[in-house]
């Protein structure tokens, strides 16, 4: 093995990273050739960017290596590309009530309703140029449509390439360019070709609905019909710049990589440095994603590019009302359905219950936010998610959530800021997207009510520690992306718990943020990979049940949609019903925090701690909701009574594991002694 500690291995060591001693004095020569001090910070500043940039694509292109991540593009694109079609028919009928009854409002250009039929029929021939568009996005590497419009915010392409990093020796050159192509592989390069292919059809049926409005103009301004046709076949053939250049926009604009406003592209900016992606890996999509979602909503109006396109008037008018029209119309149906009274047996469900610890227990009884719900005969629920379904799934969260709050609001002044308020489901359902978590978990930390300014930084540097950390261990080479986690996901369903060990922290009394942080972005590493994921606790609920991440065996490492079958839990339900839940027990306990094997001991000893009856927690907590005084209590004192049955439980199983000379109780003394000297201790 290489002895890193001796300074004679140096030579050895850079060997193993493609470089040596000449490689390194031409490096230093050029460095000491730069004239001023300035120059030289100017070059260690190129050397760091550059550095940066390749950290930055080999991060990125490791959470984009999982095939879900793939199926959730395709399908993204195909729902929101089929949806064109009758946004454009509806588009077609407001031009012709517009122009016909309301003449002169909005001036004579018009969606022509025709042109639904034209981006129909253009389908096959779209195909082909999407065919090819994709075909060399595989072979080169390279983009057809929108001057290479990606829905990846790296500040530059393809950084890792001798070019960028402008290598001129051909083996160290030919090297970096083969370890470039094989990480962006099954990341960016096959996001690129399936964005590719959907341009190429989308362009096409632009193209043609186009060709179609002009030639229908043509005509009804006094042009021969055979005349007009072959201004059509003009346009058909890519002769005409303008009609082109918004064909390529629309394909751009409608596989969500469009122009953002004046604020949004500033702050894309920022989130493009490679720094930054830490925590929003992806900003530009995101933001698109959100922009559509808003204009086929009753929000429409609250956003600038719905305002903008009804000033200009015309085509963009109609287009734009007809968004709305058709969204909102989802959105009513969609509020209607979610009630689970329309059909039988079927339920569109929002977030759950509006209290955070009764939705937990919504979600261990099996039903899962933001699904397509079906009961069997069995009466358990299936639950068909549909949260990754951009940008449908927002207009469906929006109105699942208001039919879910409207059913227990009689006030009508309610009512009506309550579609106001429905945006708030649009957020926690982009909530799920991996790529804005970073943000929130800033947010979270920030929003903290019950710790002190102290407590905060604390937790601050812990994250920022793991998600550097993690960061890392992404971008390096080896079997550490998405694709790794999605295949642990499928060989093994259980949920990991990454807090630190018992072993890792050494039972210390006092484990910094920096090293909390570490193990924990070690231990997520861990459990994202097939081969070590057996080394982290697992992640148990409050019955003291492992939880699972996947439940679909093989179809999870392809399909974007879960599918989840609800467990008949009499004391969840109660929960649920009475809007209120109880919370996991903390991992502090008596002043000391617990590690995960601890933690879980303790959440295990809850649930099976003999009381002389041999009854686990819940059924202890299920023959106490049966009892008639228990029903003739309000909705807290009910929750209390649960409360008190888990507290007890809990104190119990304390006692057991706080024993005299046990290290928790040593920890718990030495605890007492820092209080009593003025000391505040750490945890």
């Amino acid at each position: 093995a290489l002895d890193t500690s001796k300074m004679s291995s140096v030579p050895e060591m850079l060997a193993r990273f493609g470089t040596d001693k000449e490689g390194l004095d031409n490096f230093k020569a050029a460095y000491m050739a730069l004239p001023t001090e300035a120059s030289k910070a100017r070059y260690m500043k190129t050397i760091f960017q550059k550095g940066l940039d390749v950290f930055s694509e080999a991060f990125i292109n490791a959470l984009l290596s999982s095939p879900v991540t793939h199926a959730v593009n395709i399908v993204g694109n195909t729902v929101f590309g089929a949806i064109q079609i009758p946004e454009r028919l509806v588009a077609g009928a407001i031009g012709s009530v517009r122009t016909n009854i309301f003449k002169g409002l909005g001036g004579d250009e018009r969606v022509q309703m025709s042109e639904s039929w034209s981006m129909l029929q253009s389908l096959g021939r779209g195909l082909q140029i999407g065919m090819k568009a994709a075909y060399k996005a595989g072979v080169k590497e390279e983009g057809s449509f929108g001057k290479g419009a990606s829905k990846i915010d790296n500040r530059v392409d393809k950084a890792i390439s001798s070019e960028y990093l402008n290598i001129k020796n051909n083996a160290v050159a030919m090297a970096i360019d083969s370890y470039g192509v094989m990480v962006r592989a099954l990341g960016s390069r096959m996001l690129l070709v399936e964005d590719e292919f959907a341009k190429g059809v989308l362009y096409r049926m632009e193209l043609e609905a186009l060709a179609n409005r002009r030639m229908t103009e043509l005509v009804n301004n006094g042009m021969s019909q055979d005349d007009a046709v072959i201004e059509g076949a003009r346009i058909l053939a890519g002769h005409d710049a303008t009609i082109v250049k918004s064909a390529e926009d629309f394909a751009v604009k409608t596989t969500f990589q469009g122009d953002l406003g004046p604020m949004a592209r500033w702050a894309q900016g920022g989130f493009s440095h490679p720094l930054m992606k830490i925590f929003v890996p992806f900003f530009k999509t995101p933001m698109n994603i959100v922009a559509e979602t808003l204009e086929r909503t009753p929000l429409a109006g609250i956003t600038p590019g719905f305002w903008s396109d009804m000033k200009a008037g015309g085509a963009k008018a109609d287009l734009a009302m007809s968004k709305f029209m058709l969204g909102s119309s989802a959105f009513a149906m969609t509020a209607m359905y979610a009630t689970g009274e329309v059909i039988p047996d079927f339920k569109i469900t929002g977030m759950g219950p509006e209290d955070k610890n009764a939705r937990t227990a919504w979600r261990r009884s099996g039903l899962e936010p933001y699904s397509f719900a079906f009961r069997g005969k069995d009466g358990k629920w299936t639950s068909w998610q549909y949260g990754r379904l951009a940008p449908i799934a927002g207009i469906l969260a929006m109105s699942s959530d208001y039919s879910e709050f409207s059913q227990y609001e009689d006030d009508q002044d309610k009512l009506t800021r309550l579609t106001i308020d429905a945006g708030a489901s649009l957020y926690e359902q982009i909530k799920q997207l991996p790529m804005l978590q970073g943000v929130f978990e800033i947010a979270e930390v920030a929003g903290s009510e019950f710790e002190t300014g102290r407590d905060k930084a604390r937790r601050f540097a812990e994250m920022i520690t793991e998600k550097f950390a993690g960061a890392l261990m992404t971008a390096a080479p080896g079997f550490t992306g998405s694709l790794s986690a999605t295949i642990e996901r499928v060989m093994d369903e259980r949920a990991s718990n990454v807090k630190p060990t018992t072993e890792q922290t050494e039972n210390a009394f006092y484990t910094s943020p920096v090293a909390r942080g570490w193990f924990k972005a070690l231990n997520r590493m861990k459990s994202r990979n097939p081969f070590y994921s057996d080394q982290v606790p697992e992640k148990l609920n409050l019955w003291g049940e492992t939880m699972k991440q996947c439940q679909n065996g093989l179809w999870c490492f392809i399909s974007p949609i879960r599918v989840i079958d609800s467990k008949n839990n009499a004391v969840d339900k109660e929960m649920v019903d009475l809007g209120l839940g109880l919370r996991m027990p903390g991992t502090t306990q008596r002043g000391i925090k617990l590690t995960s094997d601890q933690y879980n001991d303790m959440i295990i000893d809850m649930n099976l701690y003999d009381y002389g009856n041999s009854q686990t927690m819940v059924q202890e907590m299920g023959e106490l909701i049966k009892q008639t005084w228990y029903l003739e209590l309000e909705p807290g004192e009910r929750l209390e009574q649960l409360r008190n049955i888990m507290g007890d439980r809990k104190e119990l199983v304390l006692d057991s594991m706080f024993t005299p000379g046990s290290v928790l109780k040593n920890k718990e003394d030495f605890r007492k002694v820092l209080i009593k000297e003025g000391r505040k201790p750490l945890q």
